[in-house]
C-alpha cells in the first residue's frame, strides 16, 4: 500500500511539474478583447479568445517549446517564447499599440535577448542610412570604404553578442528550444550547429530542425503563409463588427507580413536568392528602412547587377521624399512652357506651403 501511494504522490508531483511547465498566464485589466496566437510548425494557425477573472487569464501550453503573440483588435505583441521546463507570464502594458512585459522561463529570455540583438542591430544600421546614401549616390569610395568598416564591426559585434546568448544557454541545456526560430541569420545558425556537432555537443534532433527551418523559412513562405491573415480573418470579422477597427488591423497584418519577408530576406540573402527575390518584389517596396537594410547586407557585385536597377532607383526615391529630408530643387511647367512652381532646396516646410499658396492664389 505504501508502495501504491508513494507512486501515485509522485505521479500527482510529475503532473504537476508537466502543467505548471506548459502554461502561459497573461494579466490584463483592461476591457479590450484579446486572442493569442500560437505559432506551429512556423505557422500562426490558432486563434484563441483569452478570458479574463480578475484580471488573469492562463493557457495550457501543449508540446512545448512553442512562440505565441497575442492580437487586439487593432494589432499585434511582439512575440514571446514558451519552453517546456518552467512557465511565462505576459502582463499587457497597453493595447493600442500592444505592448507586453513576459516573466519566467529560462528559454523565454534567451529568446527575448537573441530578439534584442536583432533589433539592435537594425537600428545600429539605420543610424548609418545617411552616410551610406551619400557613399552611394556620390561614389565616393573613401566614405564607402568607411561606412562599410563600420558595418562589419557592426556584424562582428551581433555576432560576438549572439555567441555569447547561445554559449549560455547550451549550458543551461534549452539551445535545442530557441536557436531555430531565433530571427538570426541563417548562416550563423548553420555554422554554430555545425560547429556544435563536429565537437559532438548537439543532438541530431536540432540539425533535422534546422534542415527544415532551411527548407520551408523562405521569404516567400513567410510572406503568404507565416502571417496569412486569413487564417483567422473570419472570426476577427465575427469578434469585431467595427469596420474601422478590422480595416486597420488588416493594415496591421499586410505592413507585418511586408516587413517579416524583408527581415528573412535579411538573414537568408548569403543563399543566392537576393537577385530573385528584389526582383520579383519590387513593386511592393513600401517601407524604406527595411529596403535600405536589404541594400546594405547585399554583396558589391550583387549591388551591381543590372536586375537590380528598378530596386535600387525606388529606394534612391524612398530617401529623397522621406519625411525631414531636404527637398531638392524643382521646378513645374504649362503647357506653353511657362514656369509655374519653382522651389529651391530647403528644409523649410512654410516656404513650400507659401509657393503653393501662390501659384493656387489661396
Amino acid at each position: 500500500m505504501s508502495t501504491l501511494k508513494y507512486n501515485l504522490l509522485l505521479g500527482l508531483l510529475i503532473w504537476t511539474l508537466v502543467a505548471r511547465g506548459q502554461r502561459v498566464e497573461i494579466f490584463h485589466q483592461g476591457e479590450e478583447p484579446i486572442w493569442l496566437s500560437e505559432q506551429h510548425l512556423f505557422v500562426w494557425d490558432k486563434v484563441i479568445p483569452l478570458h479574463f477573472e480578475e484580471g488573469k487569464s492562463v493557457y495550457e501550453v501543449q508540446h512545448a517549446p512553442k512562440v505565441f503573440r497575442l492580437e487586439t483588435e487593432t494589432g499585434f505583441s511582439s512575440c514571446f517564447f514558451v519552453g517546456n521546463k518552467d512557465h511565462v507570464s505576459v502582463t499587457v502594458l497597453n493595447t493600442d499599440p500592444l505592448n507586453i512585459k513576459v516573466e519566467g522561463d529560462v528559454a523565454s529570455t534567451y529568446f527575448y535577448e537573441l530578439e534584442n540583438v536583432s533589433q539592435e542591430y537594425t537600428r545600429g544600421k539605420l543610424e548609418m542610412t545617411d552616410n551610406y546614401m551619400k557613399a552611394w549616390q556620390e561614389r565616393d569610395t573613401t566614405l564607402s570604404c568607411r561606412v562599410n568598416q563600420q558595418l562589419e564591426r557592426l556584424r562582428a559585434q551581433r555576432d560576438s553578442v549572439y555567441m555569447d546568448v547561445v554559449d549560455r544557454a547550451m549550458k543551461k541545456g534549452r539551445l535545442e528550444e530557441v536557436l531555430v526560430k531565433a530571427n538570426m541569420s541563417l548562416a550563423l545558425k548553420s555554422r554554430i550547429v555545425q560547429n556544435l556537432k563536429n565537437e559532438g555537443k548537439i543532438s541530431s534532433r536540432l540539425v533535422e530542425e534546422l534542415d527544415l527551418y532551411t527548407k520551408m523559412y523562405t521569404p516567400d513562405y513567410v510572406y503568404y503563409f507565416y502571417y496569412y491573415p486569413y487564417v483567422w480573418q473570419e472570426q476577427m470579422n465575427s469578434s469585431c463588427p467595427d469596420g474601422e477597427k478590422r480595416t486597420r488591423l488588416m493594415n496591421e497584418v499586410y505592413r507585418v507580413m511586408k516587413q517579416e519577408f524583408y527581415n528573412t530576406l535579411c538573414n537568408r540573402l548569403g543563399e543566392g536568392m537576393a537577385r530573385e527575390k528584389l526582383i520579383d518584389h519590387v513593386k511592393s517596396v513600401s517601407d524604406f528602412d527595411y529596403c535600405i537594410g536589404v541594400h546594405m547586407e547585399l554583396d558589391e557585385q550583387t549591388k551591381r547587377d543590372t536586375a537590380l536597377n528598378k530596386f535600387v532607383e525606388r529606394i534612391v526615391r524612398m530617401y529623397m521624399t522621406r519625411s525631414g529630408k531636404i527637398m531638392g530643387n524643382f521646378s513645374s511647367k504649362t503647357s506653353e512652357g511657362n514656369i509655374v512652381l519653382s522651389v529651391s532646396g530647403t528644409d523649410n516646410t512654410d516656404q513650400v506651403i507659401k509657393t503653393l499658396e501662390s501659384v493656387l492664389g489661396k
